[in-house]
């Protein structure tokens, strides 16, 4: 009875996180292949209308491009800044969107 217990309880402790830079290969592969697909299918159905309207076909094109290289490279920051100090913060940051979304 009292291995049984042992068994219960005894558990193997986490893996400890390394600390520094950490990256997540198959997660960086399939965002950076969603956003390559979304920037080639909002050129695709927006190339006319930027012509029309900007004088250039791809306005929006580099718009967007320059976002997808901000947005990803706050990523790979998020990946070597860790992720824990978000954590304290969490609730300041949701109430920030949440204004920010009704404005």
């Amino acid at each position: 009875m009292d291995t049984a217990n042992h068994r219960l309880t005894a558990r193997r402790p986490a893996p400890k996180r390394k600390s520094g830079f950490q990256l997540d290969i198959p997660f960086l592969l399939l965002t950076l292949i969603l956003t390559a697909v979304g920037i080639l299918m909002m050129f695709s159905a927006s190339y006319a209308r930027a012509f029309q309207e900007e004088g250039s076909s791809t306005y929006y094109l580099t718009r967007q491009a320059i976002f997808a290289v901000l947005g990803i490279a706050a990523m790979l920051g998020m990946c070597v800044v860790g992720y824990g100090w978000l954590r304290r913060w969490s609730f300041a940051i949701l109430a920030l969107a949440l204004v920010l979304l009704a404005a």
